[in-house]
Order: C-alpha cells, then structure tokens, then sequence
C-alpha cells in the first residue's frame, strides 16, 4: 500500500469521475416501449464511443497525475451529452413520439462535473 500514499486527492478524484462517466455510458437513457431502456453508446454509437474514449483518457490522466489535463477531457464531454440528448430529443418530436428519459444522463452528468472538479482541484492545489 506504500504507493497509494503518493496519491493525490486530485488523481482520486478525476479517477471516480472517470469511472461514474464509463458507468452513465452504459446506463439507460430512455426506455422504449417494445426494447425496454437503452443506453447512450447502444443509442448513439459515435458519440457514445467518443464518450468512452474520454472516461478512458481521464482514468489515464489521472493514474499519471496529469490532472491538468482533465479540463480537455471533461471539456470535451460538456457539448458532446447534452448535444446527443438534444438531437434525440429534435428526431423524437418529429414523428410525435414521447420518449421518456432514464437516469443515465444523470450519472453521465455527474461523471463529468467529478472530472470538472478534478481539474480545478489541480488549479486550486497548484495556487495554494
């Protein structure tokens, strides 16, 4: 355990964000009548493999201690959610449809606000 003692805060932190982040991925989304729920990555490949990619770029970052660094990943996921989400949102009101959403954006969410925080637990060490 003697190298857990150089772990810092931060590192934990952006490694729980990346974790809570790859889990919301494969939460459900939205629940269709005839399928059950699906999940962001079975509803939207590429931005759910985007996404992914992401989780696993910040559990490297912050194993690394690059902590910095988790202002571009969690960055890069603020648009990529809620752009997805509003783009279902657009194709489901064509056709009339009601969609009803699931907890995963909810857990995709907070993944990346833990990453955000990370990241500016890193600005607020380094000023300190």
């Amino acid at each position: 355990m003697e190298s857990l003692e150089n772990v810092e805060t931060r590192q934990i932190v952006g490694m729980i964000g990346a974790v809570v982040l790859f889990l919301g991925v494969f939460a459900p989304v939205e629940r269709m009548d005839e399928l059950g729920t699906v999940s962001f990555v079975g509803a939207w490949v590429l931005p759910g493999t985007f996404v992914l990619l992401l989780a696993a770029a910040t559990l490297g970052l912050a194993l690394w201690g690059k902590t910095r660094w988790l202002w571009l990943t969690g960055g890069l996921c603020v648009p990529v959610i809620p752009a997805a989400y509003l783009m279902r949102r657009a194709e489901v009101a064509k056709f009339g449809a009601d969609l009803p959403i699931e907890w995963g954006w909810l857990v995709m969410a907070a993944g990346v606000l833990v990453i955000l925080a990370a990241a500016g637990l890193h600005e607020w060490e380094e000023r300190s």
